[in-house]
């Protein structure tokens, strides 16, 4: 038989559905979803045998899927109502935690709203799917990581991460241009659609940036004359997305 180290009843209120260790501090911290109150950032006292919840969210999120990212404090989630998100330990948190590994310092360092300090959301964007598992890996070897996640309905989607502010700043403006001028089949506009359930933040609709290379020429131009660039680069720059990740 097992022998029981420690036990606690609040690490999560309803039925927890996934578990992961810390990839820096596996022996003292702990990733824990809970089926409806999202992820939580637990702490474990090996003195007192106790657990301690440090991080919590403000999104009673229905989770499916999660995986945490290789810094330790970033974690990318999939709930059952189709959204991804990105949510962060605040700075502030992760000091105190370096500090004291135990996570004691910070029952003393209570916010000024509420028992424990919150998630900072990064991400949230609805993908009209429920995620079923997410991973950060590279598609080749050398290539930078991507946030790989598949759906109930059998797609594989890639999340890419944006390395540069020019990249950045390119493909916003292109989107903004493909939501002014191209209407979906359906009708639904898109930026509602993005944030059916919390507005959409911190990403940007590849698949949208896409559907450039389905328009029409003058179409295409009048896209290009809103992002003040040539039809030619705007095809160099989404080719150049999909090589530089080798999908």
């Amino acid at each position: 038989r097992l022998l029981k180290k420690a036990q606690s009843a609040q690490i999560a209120p309803h039925l927890i559905t996934q578990m992961q260790p810390h990839p820096q501090y596996p022996d003292q911290r702990l990733f824990v979803a809970d089926v409806q109150e999202s992820v939580r950032l637990v702490t474990y006292n090996p003195g007192s045998l106790s657990f301690h919840v440090a991080v919590d969210d403000t999104v009673p999120r229905y989770l499916t899927s999660m995986c945490v990212l290789s810094d330790g404090d970033t974690v990318a989630l999939g709930d059952k109502f189709g959204n991804l998100g990105v949510v962060r330990v605040p700075a502030n948190v992760a000091q105190s935690l370096d500090a004291d590994m135990s996570g004691a310092r910070l029952q003393y360092e209570r916010p000024r709203f509420g028992k424990t300090h919150k998630w900072d959301t990064l991400c949230a964007y609805h993908i009209g799917d429920i995620p079923s598992t997410i991973s950060a890996c590279s598609l080749v070897i050398g290539a930078r990581q991507v946030l790989l996640y598949t759906t109930l309905l059998g797609s594989v989607q890639v999340a890419v991460p944006f390395v540069s502010k020019g990249d950045l700043e390119f493909f916003r403006a292109l989107e903004m241009a493909m939501r002014k001028l191209w209407k979906p089949v359906s009708g639904r506009v898109h930026l509602a659609f993005r944030s059916a359930i919390e507005p959409v933040k911190g990403v940007v609709d590849g698949d949208l940036c896409e559907t450039f290379f389905k328009l029409d020429y003058d179409a295409r131009e009048k896209i290009s004359d809103l992002v003040d660039r040539t039809q030619q680069d705007i095809f160099k720059k989404l080719e150049d997305m999909r090589a530089m990740f080798a999908f």
